[in-house]
């Protein structure tokens, strides 16, 4: 190839000067009369040249970098680089987003994967696997697009089974929908019968778009439906899909609360069958389905209206799921059971992490040991977080040691409220790591630190790393911290305040220096501790 480039090279040097020379004869007043159509066309043809020039540079650019080494990523055998791939694509689906936005750019991914290199486009063309997630929507904007690309994807998809996403955005809940979903529901139907993961997002109300693909994945089989997830991002409290009889012998339901669905029980049930994994915000089978058996990861959150249930109705399911690894709670457990009735907790073998969602932003903001009190774990590590504020109780702080003491906390977070801090020294020897988000208080006299003292702390272990994230402290609550962790904590976007002297209610915030020097073993981030929605984001992933 550059035996050839030489030789070309020389001629298209020598033909620029030629042209240059020819150009330097018409500049200024030394320009010739002549019809401005020819100045137009040399014009058009030197702004063609330089467009050629930048595709020689894109192109020269990247095969350097294959020849040089300087693209390491392009040396990577196949299977490598489809791994990447994959982790690339199991980010979560940015389609609710995208729709958010108006911006289609979602309909190229991986499709632009494709298109980088010869190299990636054979790896991503062989590999079914990355084909498999498929996004549908009944929006005008992007109907017809999605129903397009999704053809596209079952064909490269293989025989894999599906994972279908499909999604509103509560920011289109008074836009336009397309009206005719024949195509839409043409498709599902046949897909039924391969879709191993199903993602249901709703803006608002239950329509009929939403029972009409409901019922059809129900009724073409989905025998390899393994995840279920339903996300409502209405206001209103819980919603139950409901079977046929249920409709009959159920009150009017004007504003399509509940999701009624023109099938039988058994139909919902075997299609509930082969589950593991269940996701659901503000819309749930009936808490006696099948459902909720056999499950690895279990999900029950609220809208931003408590969606509630009793203790009565989730000792059964916890009962039917004793394989269990990953619970997120964010229901208000009603509790009906006499005081004098002895609750023996469930033990669950490998219940590796808990989140437990207490605040919603109003009034009652359920206390966590409501759901500890249910649950014994078994001998692995487990992650534990609160997430928000929380409303205590006379029989907290006993529910909390006793949780402690028959688990092993090796990790916890806790948002808003501050929980017995001598309860976690108790069992440092376990706890490898300690997070408290923001906690703030306006009144010092309501510090979620008052009432404790450092011989609260003399007698027990230290914590090993406590991260302190997104929060305000007065200078002798974080002196208090330090008996608590001597040499493990780290500020991340804190702000640290001394009060002033003479009784003054006046405070100043101490910068970066002044805080290391005042507090040399406190480590100062520069930058968040995780992405700034979820710090525990991560966390979810289990062995």
């Amino acid at each position: 190839m550059f035996d050839q480039l030489g030789p070309a090279r020389d001629q298209l040097q020598a033909a620029l000067d030629k042209y240059y020379n020819a150009y330097s004869t018409i500049q200024g007043d030394r320009a010739p009369r002549a019809d401005p159509d020819a100045y137009d066309t040399e014009l058009v043809f030197v702004s063609s040249c330089e467009r050629t020039i930048k595709r020689i540079k894109v192109a020269m650019n990247s095969a350097r970098n294959y020849s040089s080494g300087l693209s390491p990523i392009g040396f990577l055998p196949p299977e490598i680089l489809s791994r990447i791939f994959h982790l690339m694509l199991s980010q979560p689906c940015k389609l609710p987003q995208q729709l958010s936005r108006d911006e289609t750019s979602f309909l190229k991914y991986p499709e632009s994967l494709a298109r980088v290199c010869t190299l990636w486009r054979r790896t991503v063309l062989s590999s079914y696997s990355l084909w498999r997630h498929i996004d549908l929507s009944p929006y005008e904007s992007v109907y017809n697009d999605v129903i397009n690309r999704a053809e596209m994807h079952l064909e490269r998809s293989g025989d894999l089974p599906i994972e279908l996403h499909i999604t509103e955005s509560e920011y289109h809940r008074f836009g336009s929908t397309h009206g005719n979903y024949n195509d839409l529901y043409d498709f599902v139907s046949r897909i039924s019968s391969r879709v191993g993961s199903l993602e249901l997002i709703l803006a608002d109300y239950f329509r009929d778009f939403h029972c009409a693909v409901f019922r059809r994945l129900v009724l073409g089989q989905a025998q390899n439906l393994t995840k279920l997830v339903i996300h409502s991002q209405c206001d209103r409290a819980g919603a139950f899909i409901l079977t046929e009889s249920d409709v009959d012998s159920s009150e009017s339901d004007p504003e399509n609360t509940n999701f009624g669905l023109n099938l039988t029980e058994d139909q919902l049930e075997k299609f509930y069958l082969g589950l593991t994994v269940v996701h659901l915000r503000g819309i749930f089978p009936r808490w006696s389905s099948v459902a909720y058996q056999g499950l690895v990861d279990l999900r029950l959150m609220s809208t931003r209206e408590w969606s509630g249930m009793s203790a009565r109705e989730f000792i059964p399911i916890l009962e039917a799921n004793p394989r269990l690894q990953v619970l997120h709670f964010g229901l208000e457990i009603e509790w009906y059971i006499p005081a004098d009735e002895e609750v023996v907790p469930i033990y669950m073998e490998d219940l590796q992490i808990i989140k437990i969602f207490t605040d919603l932003g109003l009034m009652r903001k359920p206390c966590p040991s409501k759901l500890l009190r249910l649950l014994t774990p078994g001998p692995k590590p487990l992650y534990l977080c609160f997430n928000g504020r929380y409303n205590g109780d006379d029989t907290s702080a006993t529910e909390f040691e006793r949780f402690f003491a028959r688990s092993k906390v090796t990790r916890f977070y806790t948002q808003g409220t501050l929980p017995p801090l001598p309860l976690l020294l108790q069992q440092a020897a376990n706890i490898e790591l300690v997070i408290f988000d923001k906690l703030e208080c306006y009144d010092p006299s309501e510090s979620p630190y008052a009432g404790l003292q450092v011989n609260d702390f003399t007698s027990l272990s230290h914590l090993e790393s406590l991260h302190i994230l997104r929060s305000k402290l007065l200078e002798h609550e974080l002196r208090l911290l330090l008996n608590f962790c001597p040499t493990g904590i780290t500020l991340y976007s804190c702000r640290v305040e001394c009060e002033g002297g003479g009784g003054s209610r006046t405070f100043t915030t101490l910068d970066a220096e002044a805080l290391s020097e005042t507090f040399p073993t406190v480590t100062i981030a520069d930058d968040a501790l995780s992405p700034p929605g979820d710090p525990t984001i991560d966390w979810d992933v289990v062995d």
